[in-house]
């Protein structure tokens, strides 16, 4: 008759040095792809790559340095493309979980290091919701990585700020006066000094000048049509996301040193600066 033998236990864990520790929670709390609030364009889940809440509930101990593996080294990418808040997930701005506006998940969003945030257009609620919930996550904890994404149409976009394409840098820069510029499918598109900007691109282009902000970026969403599979705008390489049967999309780069350079002007938004 044999005798089963008890399933061994390690019991050591943070007997461990620190950096094997964290090498092992990178394990459970590293998400390659990134952690999706809200959706995304493949999965309409509330969120994709949630916490590990069981290690997180396990101990204080191992709550604080998970929870600093998730929050710190993750990307977390912000669904905002349904144009008002009220039809934003829950997992976003419900008054009691809502990740980005709840006072309950304020102390999580303070740890979050890099944000990509998806947004239809720059309208009224990039101003009321978006960036001050953003600057309090820059002044009050540790976003220093924050890309912006607009789905807006390129052409409207360019146009009304005044933006033609630098073949050499790859992305959207100001331009000065009339002329066409190459629109990327081999044509032109006319270009004038820009219509000026509205409050809440202003109210942006004031939390991208932030000095706290290491990294900083906007990416303008553009549609290919038809069965190319070469990019103009990207030194004619494949985008990751092309589907040549079916055309396909990639996001472009806007000058955001450039844009505060023409838009900043002297106000004291644009003229922050780093202490200490």
């Amino acid at each position: 008759m044999s005798m089963s033998m008890p399933a061994p236990r390690f019991h050591y864990f943070f007997d461990l040095p620190a950096e094997l520790r964290e090498l092992i929670l990178q394990h459970i709390c590293l998400f390659p792809d990134g952690i999706f609030v809200g959706g995304n364009n493949n999965n309409d889940a509330a969120v994709e790559g949630g916490p590990p809440l069981g290690l997180f509930l396990a101990s204080s101990r191992l709550l604080s340095e998970a929870s600093g593996i998730y929050y710190g080294q993750n990307t977390f990418h912000f669904d905002c493309r349904r144009g008002r808040v009220s039809r934003l997930s829950p997992a976003l701005v419900d008054p009691e979980t809502g990740l980005l506006t709840s006072s309950a998940t304020a102390a999580s969003r303070r740890r979050i290091r890099a944000v990509v945030v998806y947004v239809s257009r720059l309208g009224a609620m990039v101003g009321d919701v978006l960036v001050p919930v953003l600057r309090g996550m820059v002044i009050h904890g540790g976003l220093r990585v924050l890309e912006v994404r607009v789905e807006e149409k390129l052409e409207r976009f360019v146009q009304r700020l005044g933006l033609g394409f630098d073949c050499q840098r790859g992305l959207f820069t100001p331009v000065s006066g009339r002329g066409r510029v190459r629109n990327g499918d081999g044509g032109g598109m006319e270009m004038g000094k820009g219509m000026g900007i509205g409050t809440p691109l202003r109210m942006l282009l004031g939390l991208l000048a932030d000095p706290y902000l290491d990294q900083t970026h906007v990416r303008i969403l553009r549609e290919h049509r038809g069965t190319g599979a070469v990019c103009p705008y990207h030194m004619g390489s494949w985008c990751k996301s092309q589907r040549p049967a079916e055309g396909w999309s990639c996001w472009v780069d806007v000058d955001v040193k450039g844009l505060l350079e023409v838009y900043g002007g002297d106000e004291p938004e644009f003229r922050i600066l780093s202490v200490g």
